[in-house]
């Protein structure tokens, strides 16, 4: 029983980042009706982007953030002026292409630089983990999922509450 209980609590905290993701998928097509294929890219790109900052200068993952955010919405700012306005008024096939097409564009440029190799993130506290009534919890996950928890109530809020 205990195992199930581990598996339930790990599984609920990378949920709740996996939640985070797919509101921005439906953030997009709730305001500007396409799904985007390549979003998953574009989140690629953004921890790629917290991997090198650590690797070149030691920067906190989580302190990252503070460069990784404004530079991501400008990259989102750019798609949608450069890629999604001209096809706006297209067919959903051509909306599928093109997000498809940037979805592989992306995917090969990351072959192209970084290869296919595994890459991670050690911090001093990666390994660490709190016991609650026998269950293990990592802490990295917690605060993922605490912020994006925070962050999916906000969005919430604004979109409740703002014209």
């Amino acid at each position: 029983m205990e195992l199930y209980i581990q598996v339930l609590v790990s599984g609920l905290l990378l949920g709740g980042v996996y939640a985070l993701i797919s509101i921005g998928l439906n953030l997009i097509f709730g305001v500007v009706r396409i799904i985007n294929f390549a979003h998953g890219e574009m989140v690629m790109l953004s921890m790629y982007l917290t991997f090198w900052l650590h690797h070149l200068y030691n920067m906190d993952p989580y302190l990252s953030v503070i460069i990784v955010l404004p530079v991501m919405f400008a990259f989102g700012v750019g798609f949608q002026r450069l890629v999604v306005q001209p096809i706006l008024s297209t067919s959903a096939t051509m909306k599928i292409f093109t997000t498809v097409g940037i979805s592989l564009l992306l995917q090969n440029l990351a072959l192209i630089f970084w290869k296919g190799d595994f890459r991670t993130v050690q911090t001093s506290y990666s390994m660490s983990s709190l016991e609650v009534m026998n269950i293990i919890i990592s802490v990295p996950r917690l605060v993922a999922f605490c912020a994006a928890l925070l962050s999916i109530i906000i969005l919430f809020h604004f979109f409740k509450y703002t014209y």
